[in-house]
């Protein structure tokens, strides 16, 4: 947290995985195990109806678009695979056993949530599906009281058989998913045709832009080894490790380094990743180690079946980054470590009410505390309703709605930076520089960000040299030069770097006339100088160069 540019951005990150261990002492301490089973029941439930959203969104879509059409409720087709992924196992499980007090129900959910899993066609959530499959397959092969007392093998093979019959019209509808792993790199160089299918380019290109992803990542960690960059601040630092594409048409916007392993180690440092891996091997080591009883073993099973499903997708994803999907991890390995001693803890105890009241006291403080928090969302609404205006050129509304935004977060980045935006582009060139520089100090790797910086402190500048306040425009012209020595240390295309050595060189010289006003000859002799080494066909910084020499 001490060693993150934007603290605000740390704050939110620890405060998400504050809430998380919170909710395991709560599930080891307070819950029994029929509660925890009425918990997952009311999860799959949801799980089942999110579900038939996606279904639907599918098959009454026009135009089918891997990333937009399969979102439910969520905002993403991936975040929504997260989520499913993570339900997915609970069901299943629930589905081969032989007390059929679930059976029946979730063999008509379990169907609908895979098929829903499915056509979100996130690849990084099928391994999980394997992997939490392949689990199951192995310990109840292992215990034989489980096949007598808990689970129908049979039951097993014949819904495996299922579900992967259902996968195969899904995998006919959009072939280009499998098409895109086996030859990713021509195809991602392509354009989608007859030959090659909008899917298949797709889905190539984001195999590619998750390798970039990773070297760049990797590159965070060679540099920042030991203590990392700080908690939450991935997206503030990766902008400045990303190559650029000198093809494409926008700069990437990367939030997570889609490999939760990777995010920890450049946030926090390898020992924090060491200590991850620790707590995974733990939670394993003790997942192989439960007892063969019937009452927690059932529940123990499908608990290490969505830890694992999450934890492999989580490696080419941001699984414990989302609330949803950590909520779930974090509740199966509560599950999973206290399971012998939610086995014979007799919750009735003198010494276990008094614990079970401190902590539901406890997170009745934090739920209480969380509404404090609850300005975040409202301020999120605010600003779609802001970047709807900001299309429509609609820069009064835009301005309002941004605001109201800040009204209620003042310290976000991306608030601050459309705050800027709008007020430049309704001539109020020192409230946006006020905002820009507020923006910058929280995101000083965003290429965006320091161009409107630059362009806003130019044209306060140019405002107070006609007023003749010499002194106030020397301040502002200084303030954009600065910015151009940052600039020039982040990857730019070829087209951008020249742009920015062109207004470099302006900029240089409007610093370098106004000290002339104020007769700083050699200062103003040396910002000549700077101008005409960024461009030296720059015919005004020539001239006046001159004028000072004779």
């Amino acid at each position: 947290f001490f060693f993150s540019i934007n603290k605000i951005e740390a704050f939110e990150t620890l405060k998400h995985f504050y809430s998380l261990f919170i909710l395991y002492y709560a599930i080891s301490y307070t819950l029994s195990i029929e509660s925890i089973k009425k918990i997952l029941s009311y999860s799959i439930h949801t799980a089942f109806l999110v579900s038939i959203i996606a279904l639907i969104q599918t098959f009454t879509s026009e135009g089918f678009t891997l990333q937009e059409t399969v979102t439910s409720t969520f905002g993403h087709s991936n975040i929504l695979a997260q989520y499913l992924i993570a339900i997915f196992p609970f069901s299943f499980c629930r589905s081969i056993e032989k007390n059929m007090n679930y059976s029946y129900i979730s063999l008509f959910e379990m169907p609908v949530i895979f098929a829903a899993l499915m056509v979100t066609y996130c690849r990084g959530a099928w391994l999980g599906f394997g992997a939490s499959l392949v689990l199951i397959f192995l310990v109840i092969l292992r215990r034989k009281t489980l096949l007598v007392k808990g689970y129908s093998f049979k039951l097993f093979i014949f819904i495996t058989v299922g579900i992967f019959l259902i996968s195969i019209p899904i995998l006919l509808k959009n072939p280009g998913v499998i098409t895109s792993l086996v030859n990713y790199k021509k195809i991602s160089e392509s354009k989608a045709s007859e030959d090659i299918s909008y899917d298949a380019v797709s889905k190539s290109k984001t195999i590619r832009q998750r390798k970039a992803i990773w070297q760049a990542t990797s590159q965070i960690i060679w540099e920042n080894p030991i203590i990392g960059i700080g908690v939450g601040n991935f997206k503030i630092h990766i902008p400045k490790y990303m190559k650029i594409n000198e093809n494409s048409k926008e700069r990437p916007v990367v939030k997570w380094a889609h490999n939760d392993l990777l995010q920890i180690s450049a946030e926090s440092g390898l020992l924090s990743a060491f200590v991850f891996i620790l707590i995974i091997v733990r939670i394993f080591v003790k997942f192989f180690s439960v007892k063969n009883f019937e009452k927690i073993t059932i529940l123990v099973i499908p608990c290490g079946a969505s830890a694992i499903a999450t934890l492999v997708q989580s490696q080419t994803s941001f699984n414990f980054y989302q609330t949803l999907p950590s909520l779930f991890f974090f509740l199966s390995s509560a599950v999973i470590v206290n399971s012998e001693k939610m086995q014979f803890v007799d919750f009735s105890s003198k010494k276990m009410r008094y614990e079970r009241s401190f902590l539901i006291f406890f997170i009745v403080f934090i739920m209480a505390s969380a509404l404090y928090f609850i300005k975040q969302p409202i301020a999120e609404i605010y600003y779609v309703k802001a970047s709807i205006s900001m299309q429509k050129s609609d820069w009064e509304k835009s301005k309002f709605y941004i605001e109201k935004c800040l009204s209620l977060n003042s310290k976000k980045g991306k608030y601050l930076y459309s705050a800027a935006l709008a007020s430049f582009a309704l001539s109020d060139e020192y409230k946006a520089f006020e905002y820009a520089k507020r923006a910058k100090g929280l995101t000083p790797y965003v290429v965006d960000v320091l161009k409107l910086y630059l362009f806003s402190s130019n044209e306060c500048g140019n405002l107070e040299y006609d007023k003749k306040n010499y002194d106030k425009a020397v301040y502002y012209y200084r303030e954009s030069v600065k910015t151009f020595d940052e600039l020039f240390t982040l990857p730019l295309t070829m087209k951008e770097e020249k742009n920015f050595r062109n207004l470099a060189s302006i900029a240089y010289y409007n610093l370098g006339n106004t000290l002339m006003k104020k007769g700083d000859f050699k200062g103003a002799r040396s910002a000549f100088e700077n101008s005409l080494s960024f461009n030296p066909k720059y015919f005004p910084s020539k001239k006046a160069l001159k004028e000072i020499v004779y």
